[in-house]
């Protein structure tokens, strides 16, 4: 089992993405959608394959599995790499699938 863990540099690093992508306007940067992850869905699967699933990234785990996964501008070698719930705290992950779909996890409150 992986567990992913970002530095400070790469917290700080996701944040300036982040808010580039919510400054920018319109096209499909501006307008990445928020997913938000109920404890209950983490807890039953929280493998980066089942979350690019639930935040529609994919339609299959297997599709998944097949396509190059990001998060942030890293590219994730480990699909099954697994995301705990501090890391979907507060600005959340964002999560790319490819070159063009994007979203952004969020923990559920």
């Amino acid at each position: 089992v992986h567990l992913l863990h970002a530095g400070a540099e790469d917290v700080v690093e996701l944040g300036k993405l982040l808010r580039q992508l919510s400054l920018s306007g319109g096209g499909a940067a501006g307008s990445v959608p928020k997913v938000e992850i109920t404890p209950a869905q983490l807890e039953e699967d929280n493998r980066l394959c089942g979350l690019a699933v639930l935040g529609g990234l994919c339609k299959s785990k297997g599709e998944a599995r097949r396509t190059t996964l990001y998060l942030g501008d890293q590219k994730v070698e480990d699909v099954n790499a697994r995301v705990n719930a501090q890391q979907l705290e507060g600005e959340g992950l964002l999560l790319r699938a490819g070159k063009k779909k994007y979203c952004l996890l969020v923990l559920k409150r």
